[in-house]
């Protein structure tokens, strides 16, 4: 991933679309929206970290150099 790319996603999921806004050393800052709302999440520190965004977990998997590589997955129980 690198800022600006879009990554869809189901929308059953809660979130019709992913945005990278930006990527700044250890950190990824996403945007996600939904009907009628938009969602804002930053990853980083280390590989592992995990973040929810309505129905979606999002795991940073690494980052290096700018570009990042995320898990994109259905939140437990869902």
């Amino acid at each position: 991933m690198s800022p600006r790319d879009r990554i869809p996603v189901p929308a059953r999921l809660g979130v019709n679309e992913l945005t990278v806004t930006a990527i700044s050393g250890d950190d990824i800052a996403l945007r996600g929206t939904a009907p009628g709302t938009s969602l804002a999440v930053e990853l980083g520190g280390n590989a592992g970290a995990t973040t929810m965004m309505n129905g979606l977990a999002i795991t940073l998997v690494a980052i290096a150099d700018g570009k990042a590589v995320l898990r994109i997955a259905p939140a437990q129980g869902r």
